[in-house]
Parts: C-alpha cells; structure tokens; sequence
C-alpha cells in the first residue's frame, strides 16, 4: 500500500505536467504534423517530452517575434497570472475550462452559453457578475498562451488589451480607448450607452492572417465576404478584434467599432448602426472612407430596386467587392443628414428596429418615408419600391459591384 501511494505521489505530477504539455501543443499554432511528433514525445519520453516540447513552442514564437523586438521590460498593469483550468466561486460548483473551451485554428473560444448558465446558477447578482468577469478573464488568458511568448495582457481602469505591442504603444491605446469611450458618450448623447461595470476587450492581432484566422469562427461557412480591419464581436462576449498596424491606423478602427459596442443594446438595422460608426468615426479621426469625386457618380449609376434592399436588410454591408464600401458611404450620408435635427433623430435611433429598417419609426419621430428620402438623396423619381420591404430580403441576390 506504502508503495502504491509512493507511486501515485511521483506519478501524479508527472501526469499533470504532461497533460498540460499537451494542451499547450494542441493550443498552439503549429501544423498537425508538429503537433503529432510532439506529442509523441510527451508520451514515450515521459517529462523529458513534455519539457522538450514546451521548449520547442517557447523557441518558435521567439523565432517569429519582429527581430527589432525585445522583451518587454515589467510594466504594471500587464496580467502575469497563469491561465487557469477551472473557474471556482463558493456559490456554485467550479467549471471545468477544458471542457468548455472549443480549439480552433490554434485558437480557443469560449463556450458563453455553459458559463453564462454556470453564472446563472448564483443566485446574487454581485457574485454572478463576478463570476462572469472572472470567465472572461480566464478566456483572455488562454487566448494569450495560445497566440505566443509574446503576446500579453494588459488590464486598465475601462479595458482588456491583449496584443504584442510594445510597453508605450500598448499603454497610449489602452488610453486611447477611455478617451474614446469619453467621446462616443458626448457626441451620441442619449443614444450611447456603455456597461457600467464593464471593460472593454480589444484582441490585436499580429498580422492580416491571424486576424482572419481568429474572426473567420464568426462568419457563416459558405460565401465570399467583404474585408475588413477590425470586428466588434457580439457572440457571447463583446468584444473588438482587429489586425495590428501603427498606432494612428488602429485608432480610427477603435473608434468605430467601440461605437457599435455603445449603440449594441438598441439592436438597430445594420445601415443605421453602420451609420452611427462611420460618423463617428469621422467625427474623432477624421479618417475618410470614400473618394467623395468617384463617390457621387458610383452612387448614381449602382442603386437600384434590389440593391436598396439590401441596403436596408444589412445584406450588402457584406458583399464583397465595391458593394460594401457604397452600402457603408450611403449610410454615412443618410445618418448625417438625417442627425441634423438631433432630438428627432435620437427619438428616431431609440425606436428604430432591425425587422423593418427602421421605417415605422422614421414615419413616427421624422416624418418622413424613409425610402423616398433616399430617392431624393440619390436623386431618383420618389417610388414605393425603394421602402424597406422586409417581405423580399430573404430572396434578395445582389451583383458585386466591382
């Protein structure tokens, strides 16, 4: 019996290691190839395996790092904790993350139904929202260790940036996005509103492909989509990824989609929540989206009966080719115009609903039709069929628009 238990002391460790090893292998970014032989090695060389292959990953994502990067010296605000395996709280049972974290593409996701439901379980509220808060964190924190040795998470007063930016860039956006929060509340007055408790979540990601890698679990399987620089993320846990470039690129990038995380409760049609970004946007960066000289004429020529309706449905936001970038200005327009009578344009946003591209609360809070507005904005005889028709979004087809 002594033995048994002498075993199971030297043994357990030992396991526990290895398993770890595993996962961090399984985690990582490498072929399935490498990932078999590591494995392997774990297994039929017992410790030593596990170490070599720790130490393999731990190499390669030095190899990757830019060569003009060092590591970061200590700076206070970056989360040095180790990604945990279970989430524990004294009011309900602990949840298991290995269980409810999904591998894909070397990345993991969350599983937010199972741990709201875990949260759910807590009967007060503080502590239900502390558990949430701690599942976030706990995501975040494997999200590191699987993007490499030199990603970090950095944790202010109003945000989560998790990113391989070095120490000033790092903190500058970290302020960046309260001063941002500031602003969106000032200049979208009665319609902006931010979680009281909440953090912001900003994933930078390395590169174009990272980037594509981690929100292409977002899009639908089949299609072809139109591109983009950053995504405001609404499944589970709000969050905005986008893909690294300097810092003056990635601002206005912030800008808009922290705006769609302000305006996120009201659920509007896609063109006005777009809209609203794009203006703001504008308003705190300047960053322009199209050549207004080629603007005026590819709105005139492109806009007919089945393309406004997918203007209205949100479809041809994510068309590929030049549909999106027409769909996004025409937004831009329309919201600016439409916001210069702001006191009945925020009656107008907190009414507006996705099912009929807002049009009965255009008739209610603007007085107008919302279709034939458009037309005289496009310069086209006012027709019916330019409302939103919510009866043919479902059939709609749409020609990109090269």
């Amino acid at each position: 019996m002594e033995i048994l238990i002498l075993i199971l002391i030297v043994v357990t460790p030992l396991l526990i290691y290895n398993v770890r090893a595993v996962r961090r292998v399984n985690r990582s970014s490498e072929s399935a190839f490498v990932k078999t032989i590591l494995n392997m090695g774990i297994w039929i060389v017992p410790f030593m395996g596990a170490w070599r292959a720790n130490c393999e990953i731990d190499s390669r994502a030095l190899a990757e790092m830019p060569n003009d990067r060092k590591p970061e010296p200590p700076l206070a605000g970056i989360v040095t904790e180790s990604a945990p395996d279970v989430l524990q709280t004294e009011s309900a049972l602990p949840f298991s993350l290995a269980a409810h974290l999904e591998v894909v593409n070397g990345m993991p996701y969350m599983d937010w139904v199972a741990l709201s439901a875990w949260a759910g379980s807590i009967a007060n509220e503080t502590l239900r929202s502390q558990a949430l808060v701690k599942g976030k964190r706990a995501w975040l924190l494997h999200m590191r260790d699987a993007l490499g040795l030199h990603y970090r998470l950095y944790e202010s007063d109003n945000a989560y940036v998790l990113s391989s930016l070095e120490n000033p860039v790092l903190v500058a956006t970290a302020r960046h996005i309260a001063l941002v929060r500031r602003r969106i509340l000032l200049v979208l007055d009665g319609v902006a509103r931010f979680k009281e408790t909440g953090k912001t979540i900003l994933i930078v990601l390395d590169n174009e492909d990272a980037y594509y890698r981690y929100v292409a679990h977002y899009y639908p399987g089949d299609g072809e989509f139109s591109g983009s620089a950053g995504m405001f993320i609404t499944a589970g846990c709000d969050h905005v990824a986008v893909w690294r470039k300097d810092l003056n690129q990635i601002e206005p990038v912030i800008a808009h989609e922290l705006t769609h995380g302000a305006v996120h409760y009201l659920d509007l049609p896609t063109w006005l929540d777009e809209g609203l970004a794009v203006n703001t946007e504008l308003r705190l960066s300047g960053s322009p989206l199209i050549l207004e000289q080629e603007g005026r004429a590819a709105h005139l020529s492109f806009w007919e009966d089945a393309a406004i309706q997918a203007f209205w449905s949100g479809i041809a936001f994510h068309m590929a080719g030049g549909t999106s970038a027409l769909a996004y200005d025409l937004a831009r327009i329309l919201v600016g115009q439409l916001a210069r009578d702001w006191d009945g344009f925020k009656r107008f946003v907190l009414n507006a609903r996705r099912d009929d591209g807002g049009a009965q609360s255009a008739r209610d809070h603007l007085g107008i039709d919302i279709g034939a507005y458009v037309c005289a904005l496009l310069e086209r005889p006012e027709t019916t069929q330019w409302s939103p028709d919510p009866s043919t979004w479902d059939s709609l087809t749409l020609v990109h628009q090269e």
